[in-house]
Parts: structure tokens; sequence; C-alpha cells
């Protein structure tokens, strides 16, 4: 048996491989959603850290624990849950992590707003942190199946654009 033939019999298939490239308008659609996708993913962590004076006087909270929930509360998961999470994609259907991954942290960050206390804000955050880790590793490898080795840089370069979007958002929002 060749190498070739023995790589792809080790490596499935990904479910959502499409046979060839869509077409360069559906790719694009795709891209405009996965950026708006990574806007929302940054532009909760700013406007809570603006605002974040604000929390620590009606919840009456320490400076260490106002940094543990702008920082481990959230890192902590997002990057744990991350790796994890890209492995489900590697098999699963990235659309279907995304949306799921959607769905929690927005429920969480609601929830964030409901919180009275800093031990339930801090928990919301551990949630926002778990349902974000869903959004950056399976737009990669999605993003990457839409757009071809010779546009795909590109692609990513302008899904990336969402960090900047949803800081200037999350920072225009919360000074608001």
């Amino acid at each position: 048996m060749s190498n070739a033939s023995e790589a792809s019999e080790s490596t499935p298939p990904s479910p959502e491989l499409p046979a060839a490239l869509p077409t360069k308008r559906y790719a694009n659609y795709v891209l405009a959603i996965m950026v708006i996708m990574y806007t929302c993913n940054y532009l909760d962590r700013y406007v809570l850290a603006v605002m974040i004076n604000e929390i620590k006087k009606e919840l009456v909270i320490s400076d260490a624990m106002a940094g543990f929930m702008l920082g481990p509360a959230f890192a902590v998961f997002y990057t744990g849950m991350g790796i994890p999470i890209a492995r489900w994609a590697d098999v699963g259907s990235r659309r279907t992590i995304i949306a799921i991954g959607m769905t929690v942290w927005s429920g969480f960050t609601a929830l964030s707003g409901f919180a009275t206390s800093a031990t339930q804000l801090a928990m919301a955050r551990v949630g926002v942190g778990v349902g974000e880790a869903a959004g950056a590793a399976p737009a990669h490898s999605l993003l990457s199946d839409y757009f071809g080795p010779d546009r795909r840089a590109t692609a990513l370069a302008f899904f990336q654009t969402g960090v900047y979007w949803g800081s200037m958002l999350g920072l225009m929002i919360g000074g608001v």
C-alpha cells in the first residue's frame, strides 16, 4: 500500500468537506457570518472591561475578584476548552459547534447581566469562556474548506478583523 493511500485511510474526511469549492459569493457569505460571529465574540469582553468599575461598586467586589473575572475565570476556560472543541470540530459539524458555542456564550453573557454576586458573575464568565472557545478554531477550519489556497490567507485575515471590530464596538457600547 502506498503512503498516500495509507494517509487517506487513517484520516477520515471532514463531514462538511465540500466536493468542490463553493461559489465565490457563498464563500464570501460564510466569511461575513464568521466575521460577525468573531466580532460578537470580542465585543462582550470589552463591554465588561469598560464597565468593571460600576460592577465592582454594585456587587461590592475587590480589585482582585474583578481581575479574576476579567482574566482567569474567562481565559482559563476559553483556552482550556479550545483544544477539545477544535478536536471535536475535526470530526463533527463545525457549523453546529459554532452555533452551540454562540448559544452558550450568548446565554451566559445574558446571565452576566443578572448576576447579583461576584460568584454568579464569575461563573457566568466561565460559561462565556467555554462558549467562545467554540468560535475561532471551528471557524478557521470551516473557512479553510470554503477558500482555496490562493484566497485562504486573505479570507483568514478578514476573519481576524472581527477581533478589532468587536474591541471597538465593545469599548464604544461600554462607554455609552
